[in-house]
């Protein structure tokens, strides 16, 4: 404490002397570096000169103790406000609070091409007065097929399939995903990606769920979604659904998934059984009933000679199918088509679909910012044409993050129309000829 006139100060030989406020201001002003390099008696004789009073008046009113306390406080206040912060960070992360996008930046450096950037030009937010795309758009009278009459014509390696990414991961926990895969096919999306975990329930029982990646975390009940796809398909005779289900935590088989399937009355006659030879056309594939097409990849290799585990009704994925590399942790990664479009699984033989992912995961999970600008209608457009100049091949699927953002599904069933009229000059160019003998 400094006042206008002198203090007292005990001196290191014990005697009484006077100090200017000069200098115990410049004495008492940082007690860190005064308390640094100096032995007990010189901390001492600082503590009383602090209280302006004798070492015996030190003792005897308990200054030791105040200044203990406030040492302590001192030092647990900055803890206090760390353990606070931490807090506060985890419950934002677990409720939505904190913007992981922004996070997700700093992280990379702060480079703006993740889309954390508000300013970005690139970004163009959903405008929440837009009319919804109608997917269904088939005739009063007359064929259909997934809201299309021109796509009962095509085979379903011939098509375009908006696709959900981890669609069973809708949850609070860096989803990626914020509404369920039913509203999802509501929408107009007829692909769906779903992880497949054997975990233990509360009884320690070994039970089938769909997560991703660990058991809890985007948790869905298998029982409970076939039960409300199959309702789907019933209310939507004209649709055909292809789910794309990865062997995850804890080594699922096939088999063990399919059983519960089987058990949902009215999904067995809807699932197509996998043999030799491509898939018909959707209008022979709904002739005969069948509206589900079910593929798996990871886990045990069906295609291995006496593989168990598997069955007919889940085929493997990449025997079909060539696939994009998916992890990507910017928009620019997404958008750089000499890397992000070349094949990375299923590179090997003949395949009949090519899909293409279309999403960005940080550090801290899916970006939700991000795609707000590759689900848009100009940047689908752009990627699909620029995969297929790079590769050379035809477009297929198109998997992504945040399904109610943006205009997946109107791009995919313009596509399809624009393939379905190209199927039907060619049918008519070859009926001509028939007709004219040539």
């Amino acid at each position: 404490m400094v006042f206008g006139r002198g203090t007292i100060r005990k001196s290191k030989s014990g005697s009484r002397e006077e100090s200017s406020s000069e200098s115990d201001e410049s004495y008492s002003s940082n007690s860190d570096s005064y308390y640094k390099g100096r032995n007990l008696r010189d901390v001492m004789s600082y503590s009383y000169d602090k209280h302006e009073v004798t070492r015996e008046q030190y003792e005897a009113e308990n200054y030791y103790y105040e200044d203990r306390y406030a040492e302590k406080r001192c030092c647990s206040i900055p803890k206090l406000a760390v353990f606070f912060i931490f807090l506060g960070l985890t419950f934002g992360l677990v409720f939505g609070l904190v913007d992981l996008d922004r996070i997700n930046g700093i992280i990379n450096g702060g480079d703006n091409s993740t889309g954390t950037d508000p300013t970005d030009d690139r970004i163009v937010f959903d405008d929440d007065t837009a009319e919804p795309y109608e997917f269904m758009q088939c005739p009063a009278v007359g064929e259909c097929c997934n809201g299309l009459e021109s796509n009962c014509d095509l085979a379903p390696h011939k098509m375009m399939w908006a696709t959900v990414h981890n669609a069973n991961h809708d949850d609070l926990l860096v989803s990626n995903n914020e509404a369920p895969l039913e509203e999802a096919l509501e929408a107009g999306y007829r692909g769906l990606m779903i992880d497949v975990c054997r975990c233990k329930d509360e009884e320690g029982n070994w039970v089938l769920q769909f997560c991703h990646l660990l058991c809890g975390i985007g948790y869905r009940d298998p029982f409970e979604v076939f039960t409300n796809i199959e309702s789907f398909l019933d209310r939507n005779p004209t649709e055909v659904v292809m789910i794309n289900f990865e062997i995850s935590n804890g080594n699922p088989t096939p088999e063990q998934l399919w059983s519960i399937a089987d058990s949902v009355p009215g999904l067995r006659e809807k699932t197509y059984v996998h043999r030799a030879g491509r898939i018909p056309v959707l209008r022979n594939v709904l002739a005969n009933g069948r509206q589900l097409i079910l593929y798996k990849h990871n886990g045990n290799n069906c295609n291995e000679e006496n593989a168990q585990g598997c069955t007919p009704r889940i085929a493997e994925y990449f025997n079909t199918v060539i696939e994009t590399q998916y992890s990507f942790k910017d928009v620019d990664a997404v958008s750089d088509s000499s890397e992000s479009c070349w094949p990375f699984r299923g590179v090997d033989g003949r395949k009949d679909f090519y899909s293409i992912n279309n999403f960005v995961t940080g550090p801290l999970g899916p970006s939700k910012l991000a795609a707000q600008t590759i689900n848009k209608e100009a940047y689908l457009k752009k990627r699909l044409l620029d995969c297929e100049a790079v590769t050379g091949y035809v477009p297929n699927i198109i998997a992504v993050d945040f399904w109610q953002i943006g205009d997946v599904v109107k791009v995919v069933q313009e596509v399809n129309i624009s393939r379905g009229s190209v199927v039907a000059v060619s049918l008519m160019s070859r009926i001509q000829k028939w007709f004219h003998g040539d």
